[in-house]
């Protein structure tokens, strides 16, 4: 696909994505999917379907909501938005009782994800086509989270045909899941 053909709306390009920058030559080992999504550029909306889990205790509760992360189970729907530029992409999450704003960076080769008071540093590591995010560092209201305390985190990206799957699952020790949800979005045929 050329940088002038567009996927989903009229302001969504491809170009060099700051998940290109951070991969490397991995990122040609993504399915196409992922390699398609990771590429937009501009102003664009997918569709699919998505299951939250509600956050374990009320403290897991008080940091989702903190971070603005579901906070009740449900399944249904999800309106995905992605606004993407070279060094920048905001991520809006329509999940059916909530929406999640986050918006990624790239710094010293890792993809930062921003959630609120929480920054979450990546590295991105490719599995037979699939997309694993590490967490390597995380701050709280900027206070680095020490490594005993860090989550225990699960976020992966896989593809088939248009069709992008994504879980997300995060677990603090001694206080049990914070954040879960998983899903499809539907890719535009290019």
């Amino acid at each position: 696909m050329g940088l002038d053909e567009s996927i989903g709306d009229a302001a969504c390009r491809t170009q060099r994505s700051l998940y290109q920058r951070a991969m490397g030559s991995d990122f040609e080992r993504l399915a196409p999917v992922l390699q398609r999504f990771h590429s937009l550029s501009g102003a664009c909306r997918f569709q699919g379907m998505v299951q939250t889990e509600a956050p374990q205790g009320w403290i897991a509760r008080m940091l989702a909501r903190t971070m603005g992360t579901p906070q009740r189970t449900s399944q249904g729907p999800i309106h995905f938005e992605l606004h993407a530029a070279p060094n920048e992409e905001s991520w809006v999450r329509h999940f059916p009782q909530q929406t999640m704003r986050s918006v990624l960076g790239f710094e010293q080769g890792r993809v930062v994800e921003r959630l609120r008071i929480v920054r979450l540093e990546f590295n991105l590591i490719e599995n037979s086509g699939a997309l694993r995010m590490a967490l390597c560092r995380l701050r709280f209201l900027g206070i680095p989270c020490p490594g005993w305390l860090r989550p225990e985190l699960l976020a992966e990206e896989s593809g088939d045909g248009d069709r992008l799957y994504f879980h997300v699952r995060a677990r603090l020790p001694g206080l049990g899941q914070v954040v879960a949800y998983q899903g499809h979005l539907d890719l535009p045929k290019p």
